[in-house]
């Protein structure tokens, strides 16, 4: 059997390793391999599309899947699938947690962590498996997981996708194809959520009637889980992904002791408001992974302090500025630091706000924490919140994040 896998990166690696495993002679072509590396995709038996690959260019192909359609298509166990535009990687990973302290045999993964098909080998019935999915594994996605959790949907990856609606669209595979024996929850206080929550013919449990913050206490229908003072994790965004999380992890378990405690353990993800530590009395928070404008308003929200704010990168077309810029006029930023491509759009957004305390800076890491501490005062917070993706110097939010610390630790000796 003959496979070409199209598109490499981590998942193009693990579809590689996996159909060699199954006795294929596997090839992988990428923009890498020159202008016409998509030329005789029909003399292959099967092409797998990598999620960087838009659908319609493997069009010539005889048969065409994908890495996360034979990863369903092969699991022996039941899925908790997590979308949205934000909070995806928090909540899958909490969900995990939460099961794997209620004694359930869990293995995480997809958009986050190890790809699903290197997950394969280790899944047996008896397993729970978690997936954070993305817009660009869901686009032609042919099956729905039989958990499925849709977070908030706003604006993203819109250098991708051809427009707000087929980014919305492809989201709806996590409901569309799930059964009326499967489970469907989102949080119904976004429409958009909403109305992709309405395509499922599966067993329904909004967050929002399910679970609330009353009186600093989260309530999951009926059962009370947690006190604030048992969270861990910065910002009121990630209350709502907490309330989402339980949500799906009492269905499961029914063991809310468990779920405490998984909550009272968890002190976030790396690059998601990510406390690195105090220099000369300020704050440095690495939030890299706030690649666009919601996340970085999420960010800007978590703390009270007058903030010093690293803002900009490259644009995904997603980009509402204006909202943002008005975020940012209305918070305790004092001072924003501007990176990147966006950096113009940006500063005439925050002029447009009534917003004027920005610098340009220079987009190396150690200059821009070193203007940063300039700025700075004790009992301020620096925060790395891009509301971007990551540009010139930076491979990935997490390359972006990492020298961000780097930078900030170098700085300690200065």
């Amino acid at each position: 059997m003959r496979v070409a896998i199209i598109g490499k990166g981590v998942e193009g690696n693990s579809a590689r390793r996996y159909w060699i495993d199954q006795g294929a002679e596997a090839e992988m072509r990428s923009e890498d391999d020159g202008h016409d590396y998509l030329e005789g995709l029909g003399e292959f038996d099967l092409v797998v599309r990598s999620p960087s690959v838009r659908p319609e260019k493997l069009a010539s192909a005889r048969r065409v899947t994908s890495v996360t359609n034979e990863f369903f298509r092969k699991c022996p166990a039941p899925i908790v699938g997590v979308t949205g535009t934000k909070g995806k990687s928090t909540t899958t990973t909490l969900i995990g947690k939460m099961l794997e302290e209620a004694g359930a045999r869990v293995l995480v993964g997809g958009n986050i962590g190890v790809p699903a098909l290197d997950l394969l080998p280790d899944v047996t019935p008896q397993h729970v498996v978690v997936l954070e999915l993305s817009s660009f594994q869901l686009i032609d996605l042919r099956y729905s997981p039989q958990v499925a959790l849709c977070l908030p949907v706003t604006s993203d990856h819109l250098d991708w996708h051809r427009s707000q609606c087929e980014y919305v669209e492809a989201k709806s595979s996590l409901f569309r194809h799930q059964h009326a024996e499967d489970l469907a929850v989102w949080d119904d206080r976004d429409a958009t959520s909403d109305t992709l929550a309405m395509l499922s013919p599966a067993r329904k449990q909004p967050v929002g009637v399910n679970a609330d913050w009353k009186n600093g206490r989260l309530d999951v229908r009926g059962v009370e889980i947690c006190g604030r003072e048992d969270v861990r994790l910065l910002g009121e965004h990630n209350l709502a992904n907490i309330a989402a999380a339980a949500v799906v992890a009492l269905e499961l378990t029914d063991e809310p002791s468990a779920i405490r405690a998984a909550i009272r353990g968890f002190a976030g993800l790396e690059h998601r408001l990510e406390i690195i530590g105090e220099v000369d009395g300020v704050c440095f928070v690495n939030d890299s992974a706030a690649t666009n404008p919601d996340a970085a308003r999420a960010g800007i929200a978590a703390f009270n302090q007058s903030k010093i704010l690293i803002l900009g990168g490259s644009s995904k077309n997603a980009i509402d500025v204006d909202e943002l810029a008005s975020t940012v006029a209305r918070s305790t930023v004092r001072r924003v630091l501007l990176v990147g491509d966006e950096a113009d759009r940006l500063s005439k957004a925050l002029s447009a706000a009534g917003f004027h305390d920005f610098t340009r800076s220079a987009d190396n890491m150690d200059d821009i924490v070193s203007v940063a501490r300039q700025f700075a005062a004790p009992g301020d917070v620096v925060l790395l919140s891009p509301g971007c993706a990551s540009f010139g110097p930076f491979r990935n939010y997490v390359d972006r994040g990492s020298k961000f610390k780097a930078a900030v630790e170098a700085s300690r000796t200065r």
